[in-house]
């Protein structure tokens, strides 16, 4: 801890000063930075003492309040501090405040100032520091700074500058051709160099200029050259000199440009014409600009001459080119433009039904035959119709669309019924055997050995019939042919029906001949008896069959089992020829089955296919069923996808159903 003892004619004061960051000194010392001469010590004035807190920090903090280097101590009897008055003024522009800096020193909290901006004697003003003052005018004034403080005063004096602004004014109306120039006359006050911005737009753009010294003339005038290419009006938007910013600008100068005639043609939207005509009534104006007012014409080329038009004109369809020519003293201006007249005017199109009748299984018509005089008010170019040939596949009411085209390419269609007439064969093939002995089996199976060696095969649904192959037939033309076993296998023959149209259809049937011969002389028949074929006697097959033994050998036996519906007693027997059959063989299906029927009484009968979800897959007869006729209907496989079906037959007002698997 730092001790310090001031002693002022025998008043002690003591200063006690802890060191913050420094070593205390190894001997406390005060120095005096000034020695009075009068009074003598010890009533001298003791002036700046410096007290030091460590060896080298001449810093003191006491109690929070930060001290500087130096104390003033001023002896009891001493009157006053003469203070050091001093400021700033920087030059400016008249209108913007003066800034007094004050960088007075020696200056006691008991100090009282006294301002004299204008050199005048009187006190403006009395703030103690800085100050600010506005000068009324331009000028160069002395200001004056007087600091009092007790007895004690001192003055401070210096030249202050107040510039003034500059001004400009801008003249030079004129009237000039496009494409030269005139000169405006811009007269400037104020220190050079000057930056001038002006406007040729009304003030929305500035346009800046640099004038110097050397480049205004005696009278202070600025000869300003410009071009306009519109009557324009200059004005004047700043102005800054050396020093200042012109706050006063005057004048305006307007060039009036005299223009040769620029045309601007127009865009014409494309006009569409009018319904049942072929032109449209177009108006149109072309405008120009220049001065004087130009007068403008209109001219079209047509058949090879120049022929002068006025608005609307009525343009034919397509794109006409107008010529346009804008005149006045000055010259003149051509420009062309297009007129586009479109005829979007669909055609009117008019159809009648037709009727026409398949021969040879064809008809042919025309897009004429439809037309019913159909019309457009430019020109039909094309009909078309969407159809023109028709087949079997055709018969009856078909719906056709004529379409008609214009020379311009619109399109219009109405559609028209063709009914075709003609008749498309339904055939089916009815079996029946030749007389002969009772065998069991489908009426579609014959037996080398044993009963009937023949079949008829009547054709029926059209009126022209002709089979294939030719081999075992009697005939391939008719409705009727008798097949004739001569040796063992799987014999399918084609019936292609033939309608009066030309329509044709074709039904297939599948006979198998089984060889059912035995013995040395093949004398003997083979039947299946409980699963093993026996070589009997001709004359004991019946009673066999009626047993229940199957022709042939047990094998063969097998794949000609029948599936038999009985409308009423399912335990009849009685000859084939005069039972009702309800059958499918092979079944389950795997290439191809035969369905087959046969009614005890003539009657109404139809046979129709069902999938496992009940819908109909094909109908396969339709019609009267004769007495003891054997219906036969094969079935391809491939036609049907795995799965149930079921056959239903419908008899004299009965149902019949038959399970068919196809694997």
């Amino acid at each position: 801890v730092l001790k310090y003892t001031f002693d002022e004619n025998d008043n002690t004061t003591q200063l006690f000063i802890n060191p913050a960051t420094d070593s205390e000194p190894a001997t406390a010392s005060a120095t005096s930075a000034e020695t009075g001469t009068s009074p003598g010590a010890p009533s001298d004035n003791i002036g700046a003492v410096a007290l030091r807190q460590g060896s080298s920090s001449p810093n003191l903090v006491v109690d929070g309040i930060r001290v500087g280097n130096t104390f003033r101590v001023v002896k009891t009897g001493i009157s006053c501090l003469t203070p050091m008055p001093a400021f700033t003024a920087a030059p400016v522009c008249v209108g913007t405040p003066t800034a007094f800096v004050d960088a007075s020193t020696t200056v006691e909290a008991n100090a009282t100032y006294a301002w004299d901006v204008n050199g005048d004697g009187t006190v403006d003003a009395t703030t103690a520091g800085s100050l600010a003052y506005t000068y009324p005018t331009a000028g160069t004034y002395t200001a004056t700074l007087t600091i009092t403080q007790g007895t004690c005063s001192d003055v401070y004096t210096r030249q202050v500058t107040v510039r003034a602004l500059p001004t400009a004014s801008l003249s030079g109306d004129a009237t000039v051709c496009a494409g030269t120039s005139t000169t405006l006359t811009l007269h400037l006050t104020g220190t050079a160099p000057w930056n001038v911005a002006y406007s040729a737009d009304g003030g929305k753009t500035s346009l800046p200029l640099t004038v110097t010294a050397t480049d205004v003339n005696a009278e202070g005038n600025y000869l300003l050259t410009v071009s306009p290419t519109a009557t324009t009006t200059y004005s004047l938007v700043s102005l800054t000199d050396a020093n200042c910013t012109a706050t006063a600008l005057a004048g305006t100068a307007t060039v009036t440009v005299t223009t040769p005639p620029v045309l601007t043609v127009p865009t014409v939207p494309v006009a569409n014409t009018p319904t049942d005509q072929c032109a449209a009534s177009v108006a149109f104006a072309a405008t120009a600009t220049g001065s004087p007012a130009p007068a403008i014409t209109y001219t079209i080329v047509q058949g090879g001459a120049t022929v002068a038009i006025t608005s609307p004109y009525a343009f034919p369809v397509g794109t006409t080119t107008v010529t346009t020519t804008a005149a006045n003293s000055c010259g003149t201006d051509a420009k062309t433009f297009a007129v586009t007249v479109r005829d979007q005017q669909a055609p009117t199109v008019l159809t009648q039904n037709l009727t026409v009748a398949l021969r040879n299984g064809m008809a042919t018509i025309t897009a004429a035959q439809v037309d019913n005089g159909s019309t457009d008010a430019c020109g039909i170019a094309t009909l078309a119709l969407s159809k023109t040939t028709f087949t079997c596949d055709n018969i009856g009411a078909n719906t056709v669309t004529l379409t008609v085209t214009d020379i311009h390419g619109n399109v219009a269609s109405q559609k028209a019924t063709v009914t075709v007439t003609g008749s498309v064969p339904t055939p089916a093939i009815a079996v029946k055997p030749a007389a002969g002995a009772y065998t069991g089996g489908a009426a579609t199976n014959l037996y080398l050995g044993y009963g009937p060696q023949s079949v008829t095969l009547t054709a029926s649904g059209s009126s022209s019939y002709q089979w294939s192959p030719a081999a075992s037939l009697s005939t391939t033309t008719g409705a009727t042919t008798v097949f004739t076993a001569s040796k063992p296998g799987s014999y399918t023959l084609t019936l292609l029906a033939t309608s009066a149209s030309g329509c044709t259809a074709t039904a297939t049937v599948t006979l198998t001949v089984v060889d059912v011969r035995c013995g040395n002389k093949n004398d003997k028949v083979t039947v299946c008896h409980k699963g093993s074929p026996l070589c009997i006697a001709d004359n004991a097959v019946a009673a066999h069959l009626n047993h229940g033994d199957q022709l042939g050998d047990c094998a063969a036996s097998s794949q000609s089992a029948r599936a038999i519906a009985l409308a009423d007693d399912d335990s009849a027997t009685g000859p084939l020829t005069l039972e009702p059959v309800f059958e499918a063989a092979p079944n389950p299906v795997t290439d191809q089955t035969v369905l087959h029927f046969r009614t005890a009484a003539t009657g109404p009968a139809q046979l129709v296919l069902y999938n496992s979800l009940g819908q109909v897959v094909k109908t396969l007869f339709t019609g009267t069923a004769q007495m003891g006729q054997d219906y036969v209907f094969p079935l391809e496989a491939a036609s049907l996808s795995s799965g149930v079906y079921m056959g239903r037959l419908q008899l004299a007002g009965k149902t019949q159903t038959l399970r068919l698997v196809r694997n």
